[in-house]
């Protein structure tokens, strides 16, 4: 069960699928992103402002509190999420575990799929992976941020980041030299 999990984790940002997981209830409030592409690929279905006025719109009618976030729309809910004022995020974006979000639900509108849920705390006690831990994975093998390294696949990835506390300790392992700040 704990390397399904961990599995699960590491699948977060490889693109692989994902064993099904727990679900819970979730939030009543909501946060409308600001159009924006993706920082290293574009959607076929960009967001529009005409979009975003209608889903403002619908949850304005349907009583739905909702904020709009300035940039990143998963920083904004786990910001909400650390203030107390949701009880978890719901996205697909594996990036919200690397903002510091604490119970992550993905797959909800994805009628094909199991809903998949991710307890950070229970990540960490579990599969002794901290928000750190999972930050350098997600350096190794890619997000929005990074296209990973190429040739490093999950285990390679697990290994590293259980291994060496720091990457830089790891850069410096790999060239035979002292580490040093990256």
């Amino acid at each position: 069960e704990v390397e399904s999990a961990l599995q699960s984790v590491c699948h977060m940002w490889s693109g692989a699928p994902a064993a099904p997981s727990q679900s819970l209830s979730t939030a009543t409030m909501s946060v409308v992103p600001t159009p924006m592409k993706s920082r290293l690929t574009s959607s076929a279905a960009d967001i529009t402002a005409e979009m975003i006025d209608q889903c403002k719109t619908l949850l304005h009618l349907f009583g739905v509190p909702f904020v709009i976030a300035p940039m990143e729309a998963e920083a904004q809910c786990v910001a909400l999420e650390q203030a107390g004022l949701v009880e978890g995020i719901i996205t697909n974006d594996s990036d919200t575990l690397l903002f510091g979000g604490k119970h992550i639900f993905r797959h909800v509108f994805d009628r094909h799929s199991d809903v998949e849920f991710y307890d950070a705390d229970l990540i960490q006690e579990e599969l002794g992976l901290s928000r750190q831990h999972m930050i350098h994975l997600a350096l190794l093998l890619g997000s929005d941020y990074t296209e990973g390294i190429a040739g490093v696949g999950q285990v390679g990835s697990l290994e590293i980041v259980r291994n060496f506390e720091r990457l830089e300790d790891f850069v410096a392992w790999h060239q035979g030299t002292e580490p040093q700040t990256l």
